[in-house]
C-alpha cells in the first residue's frame, strides 16, 4: 500500500497514503517520546527502522534523547535519595557516585554529566524538587543524629571531652580511640550493629545527600 499512487477523490481532494502513514507515526513516535522521554531512543530507532525497511520519511520531533544508559535519570535518584545515600559512595574532589559492591557484575554510577543531559530532558525547574527532596531526607537524618546526642551517657561523655580539651592545643588520637571504645559500649541494635557505627552509617547518608545537591546544583 505504501507503493500506490496518490488516489484522487476529486478534483480538490487527494489521498496519499504514505503520506499519512507517515504524518500519523510522526505524530505518535512525537507524543511517546514527550510522555516517557527515557524512551526517546527506542522510538529513534523505530524512526530509523521504518526509514531503512519501508522508505518512509517521518519528521523528527527534535526532543533531547532520553535514554538513561549513560546513567540514572535525576528523577529516579530524587524519588530514592535514600538508597542513594545508602548504597553509593561519593567521590567529593570528582563529584561522582560509584555504586558499593553488592555482587553484580555491573557497577552503576552517576556523574555530572549524567544529571546534566536528565536536567536538559525533564527542565530546570526539576532541580529545586530535588533539593527539596534532598532537604526532607537530610532533616530525618538530622534528626537521628540529635537523638543519639541526646543521650545522658553519650552527653556526659562528650562534656568531659569539652573540659579535657581545655587548654590543650588539639585533640589527640589516643583521646578520641578512648571515647569511641566508651561509645561502644553503651551497646548495639538489635541487628548486633553497635551505635557507634549505626552514628557512622547515619553520617556517610547525609554526606551523600550533601553531595548530591551540591552535584545537581553544578550540572544545573
Amino acid at each position: 500500500f505504501l507503493r500506490l499512487r496518490p488516489l484522487r477523490l476529486t478534483e480538490s481532494d487527494v489521498v496519499d497514503i504514505k503520506d499519512q502513514v507517515e504524518l500519523r507515526l510522526s505524530r505518535h513516535f512525537y507524543d511517546l517520546a514527550a510522555l516517557a522521554p527515557q524512551d526517546a531512543e527506542a522510538y529513534v530507532r523505530m524512526r530509523e527502522q521504518a526509514s531503512h525497511r519501508y522508505g518512509l520519511n517521518l519528521v523528527d520531533g527534535g526532543l533531547p534523547a532520553g535514554s538513561l544508559a549513560q546513567g540514572l535519570d535525576v528523577i529516579d535518584v530524587m524519588r530514592n535519595v535514600h538508597l542513594l545515600a545508602t548504597q553509593y559512595c561519593y567521590s567529593l574532589h570528582q563529584q561522582f557516585f560509584t555504586q558499593a559492591a553488592h555482587g553484580d557484575a555491573k557497577i552503576r554510577t552517576i556523574t555530572v554529566e549524567h544529571l546534566t543531559a536528565s536536567i536538559r530532558v525533564h527542565g530546570y525547574g526539576v532541580i529545586n524538587t530535588a533539593v527539596n527532596y534532598s532537604v526532607g531526607f537530610l532533616k530525618k537524618k538530622l534528626e537521628v543524629v540529635a537523638e543519639f546526642l541526646a543521650d545522658e551517657s553519650v552527653k556526659s561523655r562528650l562534656l568531659a571531652e569539652q573540659q579535657w580539651m581545655e587548654g590543650r592545643p588539639a585533640y589527640t588520637w589516643a583521646r578520641a580511640v578512648e571515647t569511641a571504645r566508651f561509645v561502644r559500649r553503651l551497646g548495639a541494635g538489635r541487628d548486633g550493629v553497635t551505635f557507634l557505627d549505626k552514628l557512622r552509617q547515619v553520617l556517610t547518608q547525609i554526606g551523600n545527600s550533601l553531595g548530591y545537591v551540591r552535584m545537581v546544583r553544578t550540572a544545573g
